[in-house]
């Protein structure tokens, strides 16, 4: 963690969950393309 206060506040709990998971989701998305582009991954089209 980054930055914390020493304090559990429900409004800090939230907002570490929000962003965790907005992070989180983006390094998906990232890692889906980069893999994509480097030919590691199918296809989205390709049905097995």
């Amino acid at each position: 963690m980054l930055w914390w206060s020493g304090e559990y506040h429900p409004a800090y709990v939230i907002l570490l969950a929000v962003c965790g998971s907005i992070g989180g989701y983006l390094w998906y998305l990232a890692m889906r393309w980069v893999f994509q582009h480097m030919h590691l991954l199918r296809p989205n089209d390709d049905h097995a």
